[in-house]
């Protein structure tokens, strides 16, 4: 029995390294309450979930020993998925479910058919992660800058955890005008051009950064356009989704808060506050290989750089490599541009030791340029990345005719638009 004098004792059982953000979002209504003592522990003593409980400073409890101690509550993510979103069961000691927090009121009897004890039980908490995302719009400019998003770039946001789905994205959406990250941390930074967040980090601050989310699991995104099936014509999908986000967040910190406090016999003695932002690292695997489009519009060579995928190249695509110690020898043997640093002496030696059609390298930016058949130009001033400007370079000498002397070559790609003199280089 609980009484009013005695400290109270709360066990955090966490089951996976992607339930703590979200339990330490729940936990810290305790936060600072001298009266409530919050205890960590990795399920069944998952190493990986232990390493993660130590590197956030929370010092877990082995797992046999939590079994054992006393507890007025145990804290965990109900994980056999039924119901979307974060669902939590609060047992006591014994194991017995006497609270099951749902997302909203949707979810109540899916909830009450999965959950054994559930029935009668069950209560709107809101989605723990949404409200932190919600308290941290203010810092979206630095969100996006932590995972490495330039001006004017929309993100897109992968909910779905299959990698076909990030794949198909990635293959689809022009690299210059969009980036796409995981939302699921520790996820594998593959295919390249995928940005993915470490373990540690904060899932709200993505949330945040994102401008569209993608995938059949979205839910609860603070006021983001979803598009939840991925297929037919993706880039037009995306940028024509319609927001499907609430007009007001379901739940609040301050439902959860009270009915926890609630089940210890307490009163709050604070209002609720969202924990503060932790830490956002980004593991980052940028591309190398593009297949590359381009198009005349408006007297402009229009350049569209998508990261290769395998078997998902058009009959149309050039294939543009970035030449470095890793490059793939199958794709390097079959590229028709090859981009370097380095000089003329570098795409000379570029075209004399592989079968691509256009060598390029740059120096600062001057950018060097060589043709199959021997012609050589130069271009100062290059600001456009070297792949998009020897891809333009590309298009008007196969589409338009050979340089044999200066030409104006107007170039876009992605927001920017410049114009510049390629000329031979004597």
């Amino acid at each position: 029995m609980i009484t009013a004098s005695r400290r109270r004792h709360v066990l955090v059982a966490v089951g996976a390294v992607g339930e703590l953000g979200p339990l330490r979002d729940i936990a810290h209504v305790f936060e600072r309450d001298p009266r409530v003592a919050v205890r960590w522990t990795a399920t069944n003593g998952a190493p990986n979930v232990d390493t993660a409980l130590r590197e956030r400073g929370l010092d877990p409890v082995p797992w046999h020993r939590a079994c054992g101690a006393p507890s007025d509550l145990v804290l965990a993510r109900h994980t056999t998925g039924e119901i979307d979103g974060f669902v939590l069961t609060v047992t006591d000691a014994h194991d017995i479910p006497i609270a099951v927090g749902i997302p909203d009121p949707t979810a109540q009897l899916a909830a009450e058919a999965a959950i054994p004890g559930a029935t009668g039980r069950t209560f709107v908490m809101g989605d723990p992660v949404l409200d932190r995302a919600l308290a941290l719009r203010g810092r979206r400019a630095e969100f996006r800058a932590l995972l490495g998003v330039p001006d004017g770039v929309v993100l897109v946001a992968i909910a779905d955890r299959r990698g076909d789905v990030a794949t198909a994205v990635l293959s689809r959406l022009p690299y210059d005008e969009f980036r796409v990250v995981s939302l699921h941390p520790g996820a594998e930074p593959e295919p390249p051009g995928l940005i993915t967040i470490g373990t540690e980090s904060d899932l709200p601050a993505v949330l945040v950064a994102a401008d569209v989310v993608v995938g059949d699991s979205a839910k609860h995104t603070p006021g983001k356009p979803v598009v939840r099936r991925v297929e037919g014509d993706i880039l037009a999908r995306v940028r024509a989704a319609v927001s499907t986000a609430d007009a007001a967040p379901t739940g609040s910190p301050g439902l959860l808060q009270d009915k926890l406090y609630a089940l210890l016999d307490l009163e709050p003695r604070q209002p609720p506050l969202p924990r503060p932002f932790d830490v956002l690292r980004t593991v980052a695997h940028p591309p190398t290989v593009f297949n590359v489009s381009t198009v005349e519009d408006s007297g402009a060579v229009v350049v569209h750089r998508f990261p290769y995928v395998p078997g998902r190249r058009s009959g149309e695509d050039i294939l543009v490599l970035v030449d470095t110690d890793a490059a793939d020898p199958v794709l390097r043997a079959n590229a028709e541009i090859i981009v370097a640093d380095g000089d003329l002496a570098k795409v000379r030696q570029t075209l004399r030791e592989t079968h691509c059609a256009l060598a390029a390298a740059a120096t600062g930016t001057r950018a060097w340029f060589a043709w199959y058949s021997g012609e050589t130009w130069v271009v100062d001033g290059a600001t456009v990345p070297l792949t998009a400007l020897a891809a333009a370079t590309y298009h008007h000498v196969v589409e338009d005719e050979p340089i044999t002397k200066p030409v104006e070559l107007v170039v876009r790609v992605g927001a920017h638009r410049g114009t510049f003199r390629v000329r031979p280089a004597g």
